[in-house]
C-alpha cells in the first residue's frame, strides 16, 4: 500500500489535488443525499418527521443548518440535487484522472528518452536494447496506469473515510461495526493482494526477457534464416513464453479469486448488520433502510479500494522499474566538462594515449596526428583499437593516460556538445530508421533544405539510385534499411554525415559493402572535399590508403 500511495504523491502534478477535491465534494454530496432519505422515507410512510430516534434528530438538525425544511418537496429536490452534484463531480474526477494519465505517460517517456540519450557511452553500450524498448513502450504505459489506479485507490479510500464520518454523525454504533467489518473483510482478502504483487513482478520480468530476446532475434533475423538456425530459437522462445504464461495465469487467478470471494463475504457482513440492527436494536424501518444503504456504500467503498489497490499493485512493478531506469541513467549522465569553443584549424592529436577495456589493454602510449584539411587513414588488424581511437577523439571514452588535443587544447577543456556538432560520423554498423530517405538523411531536422540533402547524396554516390526509387526522397527504406542493398544503406548513412558540412568527417569502413566502381567514385569525392574538411577513415582497403595524406597502421609503430 505504501508504494501505491507514493506513486500517487510523486506523480500527476496538480491533477492529483483536483482529483481529491472532486472526490471529497462528490462524497459529501452523496452523503447529504443519503442522509436526506431518512426524513424523506419517514414523510412518505408516516406523513411527518418524528424526532424519536437519534438518527432522525441528527438529520433534522443538519437539514435545519442548511435551511431545508423536512417536507416532501424540499427533500426530493435535495436528494436529486445531491445525486446530480455527485454525478457531475464523478465525471470531473474521471476526466481529470484521464488527463493526468496522458500527461504521466508522455512525461515518463520524455524523461526516460532524454536521460538515456545523455548517459555515458560506456553505460549505454552495456544496456540490452530490449530493456530500453520495454521501458519506453510497456513500462511507461503501465506507469501511467499505475498512477490512474493509485488515484482511484486514494479517491475510493477517501470516500470510505467520509462515509465513516457520516455514519458517526448518525450512529456511532453502526459506524464502529462498519469499520470493524470492513477491516475484517480487508484482512481476509489481503493475502490475494500480496500474491498479485509477487506474480506481477515475475510477469514483468518475464515480459522484459521476452522483449529483449525478440529485439535481439529480429536484429539478426537474416543470418539466422540464411543458416536455418531459427528453429533453435523457437524452442528458446517457447520456454520464455511458457514462463510468461504461467506468471500471467497466477496473477489473474489471485485477482479473480479475490473478486469472487468479496461478494459472499460482504453479504455475510450485511446480513449480520441487518440482524443486529433490526432484531436486537429494533431500529425504525426508514432509518434501517437508509443506514443499510450507507453501510452498503461504506463496505462497497472499502472493497473497491482493495480491488483498486490490487490492480495498482499489479502494475506497480513497471512504475518503479521505469523510474529506477531513469534514476540509473541520470546517475550515469555524461558530464560535458569544459566550455571552450572547439576549433580545428591545425590538427587533432593523441599524445601517448593508453586505454583499457576492463583489464584488457587496447592502446598503449599511442600517438598520432590528424592534420586539418587532410585525409588520415587508420589501418590495421581487427580489434587493434582503430574504432577506439575515434571514440577517444569524440570524447565517448576517456584515456587512462595521455591526452587528446584539439588545436593543442586538451579535450576535457572543450565544450563536447559543440565539438560533436562539428562532426559527421559513419559507423561500421549502420542504423537506418524505418522512414523515408529524406528523414534518414536529415534525422527529422526541418532546417535542412532539400537542396543540401541532394548535394550530400551526390557526394555519397547515392543520388542516382535515390532518384530511381518509386517515390524518390519520400521512399521508405524499410526496417533498418531492409529495402535497400548494403551498399545503398552505406551511401545513405554517408549522406547523413555529410549533409551539415562537418569540420571533421569520421568514416568507419564506409566502403566495405560497395562495388569497386562505386567505391572509387566515393573515394574520389571524399578526396576532393578533404581540403575543406578533416577526414579520418578507418579502413583496410588499399584504394583509401593510396589517396591518404597520412596512414597509421594501428597495432604497429608504422606511419606512412
Amino acid at each position: 500500500m505504501r508504494g501505491v500511495i507514493q506513486i500517487f504523491l510523486n506523480t500527476g502534478g496538480s491533477f492529483r489535488w483536483v482529483v481529491l477535491a472532486c472526490v471529497l465534494l462528490g462524497t459529501v454530496a452523496d452523503g447529504i443525499g443519503i442522509a436526506s432519505m431518512v426524513p424523506l422515507i419517514t414523510v412518505a410512510l408516516q406523513g411527518n418527521v418524528g424526532a424519536d430516534s437519534g438518527i432522525s434528530a441528527a438529520v433534522t438538525r443538519a437539514l435545519a443548518i442548511i435551511g431545508v425544511e423536512p417536507k416532501l418537496g424540499p427533500l426530493l429536490v435535495l436528494v436529486v440535487g445531491a445525486i446530480t452534484a455527485k454525478a457531475l463531480l464523478t465525471l470531473l474526477t474521471l476526466r481529470t484522472i484521464n488527463y493526468a494519465v496522458s500527461d504521466v505517460a508522455a512525461n515518463v517517456r520524455r524523461r526516460l528518452v532524454k536521460s538515456v540519450l545523455q548517459v555515458k557511452w560506456a553505460y549505454f553500450a552495456r544496456q540490452p536494447i530490449g530493456r530500453l524498448a520495454n521501458a519506453v513502450s510497456l513500462d511507461s504505459s503501465r506507469s501511467a496506469e499505475a498512477f490512474s489506479l493509485a488515484a482511484n485507490f486514494i479517491a475510493t479510500s477517501l470516500q470510505a473515510l467520509i462515509y465513516v464520518v457520516i455514519a458517526l454523525y448518525a450512529s456511532w454504533q453502526i459506524a464502529v461495526f462498519a469499520v470493524v467489518a470492513g477491516l475484517a473483510l480487508v484482512a481476509a482478502l489481503q493475502p490475494f493482494v500480496r500474491l498479485t504483487k509477487v506474480w506481477s513482478r515475475r510477469q514483468r520480468r518475464r515480459t522484459e526477457e521476452l522483449v529483449m530476446l525478440t529485439t535481439d532475434t529480429l536484429s539478426s533475423i537474416k543470418p539466422l534464416r540464411a543458416m536455418s538456425r531459427q528453429g533453435h530459437l523457437e524452442g528458446f522462445f517457447d520456454e520464455k513464453v511458457d514462463k510468461l504464461r504461467r506468471a500471467l495465469r497466477r496473477q489473474a487467478l489471485s485477482k479473480y479469486v479475490m473478486k469472487a470471494l468479496r461478494e459472499p463475504l460482504s453479504a455475510i457482513v450485511l446480513a449480520s448488520a441487518f440482524y443486529i440492527a433490526y432484531g436486537r436494536f429494533e431500529w425504525p424501518l426508514p432509518e434501517l433502510i437508509v443506514m443499510g444503504v450507507l453501510f452498503r456504500r461504506l463496505l462497497g467503498a472499502i472493497g473497491d479500494a482493495q480491488e483498486q489497490l490490487q490492480s495498482a499493485v499489479n502494475v506497480e512493478a513497471s512504475y518503479w522499474a521505469v523510474h529506477r531506469l531513469i534514476e540509473e541513467a541520470e546517475e550515469q549522465r555524461e558530464e560535458l566538462r569544459g566550455g571552450r569553443e572547439p576549433t580545428l584549424h591545425r590538427s587533432i592529436q593523441l599524445a601517448d594515449v593508453s586505454f583499457n577495456f576492463g583489464d584488457k589493454p587496447v592502446l598503449e602510449r599511442f600517438s598520432m596526428e590528424a592534420r586539418a584539411g587532410e585525409l588520415t587513414v587508420l589501418s590495421g588488424a581487427s580489434g587493434g583499437g582503430k574504432t577506439t581511437i575515434t571514440d577517444l577523439i569524440l570524447g565517448l571514452h576517456e584515456p587512462q593516460s595521455g591526452q587528446v588535443l584539439l588545436d593543442g587544447v586538451p579535450l576535457p577543456e572543450v565544450d563536447l556538445h559543440r565539438w560533436r556538432a562539428m562532426v559527421g560520423y559513419v559507423p561500421q554498423e549502420l542504423g537506418l530508421f524505418h522512414d523515408t530517405v529524406l528523414a534518414n538523411v536529415t534525422l527529422g531536422d526541418p532546417m535542412i533544405a532539400e537542396a543540401a540533402v541532394i548535394r550530400a547524396l551526390e557526394l555519397a554516390g547515392a543520388w542516382d539510385f535515390v532518384q530511381a526509387l518509386p517515390e524518390g526522397l519520400a521512399t521508405s527504406v524499410g526496417e533498418r534499411g531492409a529495402r535497400l542493398s548494403g551498399g545503398q544503406r552505406q551511401r545513405i548513412a554517408l549522406a547523413r554525415a555529410l549533409v551539415l558540412e562537418p569540420k571533421l568527417l569520421i568514416l568507419d569502413e564506409v566502403s566495405s559493402a560497395l562495388d569497386p566502381e562505386t567505391e572509387a567514385e566515393i573515394c574520389a569525392n571524399i578526396r576532393a572535399i578533404a581540403g575543406q574538411r578533416t577526414i579520418i577513415a578507418i579502413t583496410h582497403r588499399q584504394i583509401w590508403i593510396d589517396v591518404a595524406d597520412r596512414v597509421y597502421h594501428v597495432g604497429t609503430e608504422e606511419v606512412e
